[in-house]
């Protein structure tokens, strides 16, 4: 894996400013305990890292999650009318985890002030009583995360 595969790229024109294109660095963890790539969550970048997974099949899994997030992996064939390859099987995956990471951006309307967090959190769900009541556990969090 590259540098700009890892941390992604920017480019600078006159007309659009800076252009940031991000790599799968933003969607790796070192705290989960699955090795799959979870097909509803992962960036399209991130499912081209995965052998035989081209661009266009990338695409089109981000593009038909958005309707409704996938419950096996044999949905995706079915959804798309495509097959997976079969190099690509032993990395996929659509089960939930218990790990996730949330983004918030915070800005100043009229100026370029930006502040960014960064949380990764564990989620679990604990039986109390006769209600499921969530549970959270705060890995790690990230003040003025650069985007």
């Amino acid at each position: 894996m590259t540098r700009d595969i890892f941390y992604g790229t920017a480019e600078f024109s006159r007309e659009n400013g800076i252009q940031r294109e991000y790599g799968v660095g933003q969607d790796l963890t070192i705290y989960s305990h699955s090795p799959l790539l979870n097909v509803n969550y992962a960036s399209k970048e991130a499912l081209m890292s995965v052998p035989g997974v081209k661009e266009d099949l990338a695409s089109s899994i981000v593009q038909e999650r958005r309707k409704k997030p996938f419950e096996s992996l044999d949905e995706i064939t079915q959804r798309l009318a495509v097959s997976l390859p079969d190099d690509a099987m032993p990395f996929l995956g659509v089960e939930d985890g218990t790990i996730y990471t949330i983004v918030s951006v915070g800005a100043v309307n009229g100026s370029r002030v930006r502040r960014t967090v960064k949380a990764v959190v564990e989620v679990a769900v604990a039986q109390v009583t006769q209600q499921d009541t969530p549970q959270h556990r705060i890995i790690a969090w990230c003040d003025d995360v650069t985007e």
